[in-house]
């Protein structure tokens, strides 16, 4: 059950379909108005979308959402700083 059931659906308007066809996700700070219980809730729906073929662009300031994430990319001063692979939980 979630835990906040409207903030979560208040955060699908920071979720945009790009493309249906290559089923292509973009999120921009979808966590940025919900509490910690329902950010976690939606990591683990796009992980999950993204595990069954979806992609999934995430762009955010929560650090945590990185967990969720097969890799990551860290900019700084609008310049490509880093990136990480990492093992999916």
């Amino acid at each position: 059950a979630l835990h906040d059931a409207e903030a979560l659906v208040a955060a699908r308007e920071d979720l945009v379909v790009l493309d249906d066809e290559r089923r292509l996700l973009l999120a921009d700070e979808p966590t940025g108005a919900l509490d910690s219980v329902t950010s976690r809730q939606l990591f683990e729906l796009l992980r999950d979308l993204s595990e069954a073929g979806n992609t999934v662009v995430m762009v955010t300031h929560d650090l945590t959402g990185g967990r969720y994430a097969s890799r990551t990319l860290h900019m700084t001063d609008g310049r490509l700083a880093g990136s990480d692979h990492h093992t999916v939980r």
